[in-house]
């Protein structure tokens, strides 16, 4: 699947301004060590490049607008990756929320994650990844805008001049101002809509086995409960 020759960005289509206004809200806030999300290490048998027609990195609002993408983007052989800072709002949201619809949202984006986790095209950043430094970007410590946006640039840069995923690495995102930020630092990206629009016309949907599901409890203090036995 290629790119188009033009960078399609836009805004935040299904949820409403207020839910974008909240998530850009819990970025400017400390999460607590309590809020953050489990780092699970799932062994995946490697792929062959033969196997891999692109990579996407996925924005918060992007997961809950539209989680579909994950699995859509398994059965176009193009491989997922969450930013760790994604991981740790989704779990935020699910459990502030003051919008229900957001949090429902969050909810199933949080459900769909663990039900492709130990999929071999599905990847979370960790903790220690997103803390990394990269040469030609520099991100504020705690602005996770600019440590998702650097997950993707991490990615995007990375490649070799000849490398044949180099013009097949996708940030998605429908938060117009890290789009334009995107845009300012090289990294391709599309909203959801015009990303879903790339995958349904790319033609190479195909039948994806699913791994057998985790059993991940999304609590924080039921884990705690049952290490402290």
């Amino acid at each position: 699947m290629a790119a188009p020759d033009s960078c399609c960005t836009g805004v935040l289509s299904h949820p409403t301004g207020s839910d974008l206004d909240e998530i850009r809200e819990l970025r400017s806030s400390q999460l607590d060590g309590k809020d953050l999300p489990q780092e699970l290490y799932i062994y995946k048998r490697p792929l062959h490049p033969s196997e891999i027609c692109g990579c996407v990195i996925m924005d918060t609002c992007a997961v809950v607008t539209d989680p579909t993408l994950i699995e859509l983007s398994v059965k176009s052989q193009i491989l997922v990756m969450i930013p760790f800072p994604v991981l740790k709002e989704l779990d935020k949201l699910h459990k502030n929320s003051r919008s229900t619809t957001l949090k429902k949202s969050a909810q199933v984006a949080m459900q769909c994650l663990r039900k492709w986790v130990s999929n071999r095209y599905v990847f979370m950043e960790t903790s220690s990844e997103s803390q990394d430094k990269v040469r030609g970007f520099v991100a504020a410590p705690n602005d996770n805008d600019d440590l998702i946006l650097k997950c993707a640039y991490r990615i995007q840069a990375g490649l070799p001049d000849d490398c044949a995923l180099v013009n097949r690495i996708f940030f998605v995102t429908n938060d117009y101002n890290l789009s334009l930020k995107a845009t300012a630092h090289g990294v391709t990206n599309f909203t959801t809509q015009v990303y879903l629009g790339l995958l349904q016309n790319s033609g190479h949907l195909c039948t994806v086995e699913e791994e057998e599901p985790m059993e991940v409890d999304p609590t924080p203090e039921v884990m705690q409960a049952k290490h402290s036995r």
